[in-house]
């Protein structure tokens, strides 16, 4: 009786381990201030390199990359600009964004090279034109949106040379209007797109053929913002008529269609950036903003996944490496900064199971012999 009991609570301590392993936990590094200005982060790359933009003591706003080995590093803007945004950061360290001038209405895409920033130009030719780099792969071939001679918004795909991605399969859809925001390591796109109507939806490109991935209900809009090489895409669908808050977090995949990821109770959500192991991040909306994650089909308030005594106050999550790392925007100590945060190293459900089943067979075995 005694060795039968003994049994029923080995096993019932073997299914609170395995029902008690959730998401991972986090340990949060602080990328602290350009001038003790504030500062968000925007995209991470496999080596935790972090780019993203800082306010200066001048007000401007410049990209940086920094890393938790490395302080935050102001790489400037372009010549004809005073203020930049890093957008996209790949693992040999380019970045690619947006500088402008504050005295003029356009703003030009770059591709910076650790050293030097270049402009990308724009598909209108001119420098009376816009154009904005969001999406790098670690070839260096950038995504993003340019002005066109026509005046309209179009998607392009820069890799020496800039491509209106409207003339290069996005016209097949029916619409003349276009913005590209994350490219993979094997070439495919997401962004939105105009359809006949001016319906607009997100789309999946690759070789010069498209798809629209349609909406999760009624006829509203949606956008893909992040994609993984697998060409898992991310975004958000909207219903058509309901405020910028009333805004759903998909996952969308060429087997299960779109999905919709949850949102907490909150008004709102959008997913940002999904890495390899379909872990997802973004931001839950309503009067305030909170980030979360995504993973096993659960989603969980990231602020849940911190320590309580860090004093941190996590308000966006705008991308995820594969190796877990995130990076986005928080307050701490009143203050906007940029952060990092890395998961914390727990065991595995299954290895802490054997490990208590072998121990359970070490007692019983003991048990055994001291009563023989």
């Amino acid at each position: 009786m005694k060795r039968l009991t003994f049994i029923s609570v080995l096993f019932a301590v073997v299914l609170l381990v395995s029902r008690s392993y959730s998401a991972s936990t986090y340990e949060i590094v602080d990328l602290g201030a350009l001038s003790s200005n504030p500062t968000a982060g925007h995209a991470i790359n496999e080596n935790g390199q972090v780019t993203g933009w800082g306010q200066r003591s001048d007000s401007y706003w410049h990209a940086f990359v920094a890393s938790e080995q490395s302080s935050i590093n102001d790489i400037g803007t372009l010549p004809s600009a005073d203020s930049s945004q890093g957008w996209a950061i790949n693992d040999s360290g380019q970045v690619a964004g947006r500088a402008w001038n504050t005295t003029s209405t356009y703003h030009r895409a770059f591709l910076y090279d650790g050293s030097q920033m270049t402009d990308l130009g724009t598909l209108e030719g001119t420098s009376q034109a816009s154009s904005w780099a969001m999406g790098m792969n670690n070839a260096g071939t950038v995504v993003g949106s340019s002005d066109d001679s026509s005046g309209r918004t179009r998607a392009f795909l820069y890799n020496g040379t800039m491509t209106d991605l409207g003339s290069s399969g996005l016209e097949t859809l029916g619409g003349t209007w276009s913005c590209a925001y994350d490219i993979n390591n094997n070439g495919q796109v997401t962004g939105w797109v105009s359809l006949t109507g001016g319906v607009t939806r997100a789309f999946f490109w690759q070789n010069g053929t498209a798809q629209t991935l349609g909406v999760l209900t009624g006829d509203g809009y949606s956008c893909g913002l992040g994609m993984n090489d697998d060409g898992t895409v991310v975004g958000f669908s909207k219903v058509d008529g309901g405020s910028d808050l009333d805004k759903n977090a998909f996952i969308w995949d060429s087997v299960n269609g779109m999905r919709f990821l949850g949102n907490l109770g909150s008004q709102g959500s959008e997913a940002y950036s999904i890495n390899s192991q379909n872990q997802i991040v973004g931001i839950l909306q309503d009067s305030v903003q909170r980030a979360f994650l995504w993973e096993n089909d659960v989603m969980y308030d990231l602020n849940d996944l911190i320590s309580p005594s860090s004093d941190w106050n996590l308000l966006q999550a705008r991308s995820i490496n594969d190796n877990g790392f995130i990076t986005g925007l928080g307050i701490i100590d009143g203050e906007y900064h940029a952060y990092i945060l890395k998961p914390v190293a727990i065991p595995e459900p299954l290895t802490i199971i054997l490990f208590v089943i072998g121990l359970g067979i070490k007692l019983i075995v003991y048990k055994g012999k001291s009563v023989s």
